[in-house]
């Protein structure tokens, strides 16, 4: 996994305070803030490829969210990465979350059936086993959870650091082998750029949240 994601890191890794300074560009942060937002206050979310830590800056308290105009609940939030430099910013940088290095592709036998939210947006592109990535992030969310994944919609590979691509067909292959309860949206990236679409998928874990599969595109 470490070289699938080196030019990822020189490409997307950047200071939480320029991130902060351009939030309102960020609709996919906003999209994934209100599918979490159905869950009660204090719920446990873990963010996979958490990189910097945007969310855990969002999710962290409701008084964090305030230019994003909405009400967000406040999380007990959990960040995963691989990269020791990343956890350790997100440590120095962000109060009140919990961050924790760990390589996506292998499993956490602790984090199993802990999880009410997990999250990977933007990541599975970067990585070969993308499959087992998604399968461990299942097994991580509890009875009732919600797994949401984002990528980017493309036709072709944009950089050196996407290594699959991703449509809606190949969305619903991978998820065929997980889950029957899944929703795949698809949405702009960000309002004011022409940079490509991405795919938004949610997917429940436990029969009560939906029987059989449900497409928006």
């Amino acid at each position: 996994m470490k070289n699938d994601l080196e030019e990822y890191n020189k490409i997307y890794k950047g200071s939480l305070k320029r991130q902060i300074d351009c939030i309102d560009k960020f609709e996919k942060d906003r999209w994934i803030c209100n599918r979490i937002n159905q869950y009660p206050s204090k719920s446990k979310v873990l963010d996979i490829g958490c990189s910097i830590g945007m969310l855990g800056y969002i999710l962290r308290e409701p008084l964090s969210v305030n230019e994003f105009d909405m009400n967000i609940n406040s999380y007990e939030y959990t960040g995963m990465d691989y990269i020791d430099e990343l956890i350790q910013e997100c440590k120095d940088t962000i109060q009140g979350c919990s961050f924790i290095l760990h390589d996506a592709t292998k499993i956490n036998k602790e984090l199993i059936d802990s999880f009410d939210v997990v999250i990977i947006s933007q990541l599975l592109e970067h990585v070969y086993e993308y499959k087992t990535v998604v399968e461990n992030a299942y097994k991580y969310l509890k009875d009732g959870g919600m797994l949401i994944i984002t990528v980017p919609l493309e036709n072709r590979l944009p950089s050196k650091a996407h290594v699959k691509q991703f449509d809606f067909y190949t969305l619903v292959e991978m998820m065929e082998e997980i889950s029957e309860n899944y929703k795949i949206i698809r949405m702009r990236k960000y309002k004011d750029t022409k940079k490509d679409n991405i795919l938004g998928l949610i997917c429940y874990k436990g029969d009560e949240y939906g029987k059989g599969r449900t497409f928006d595109r």
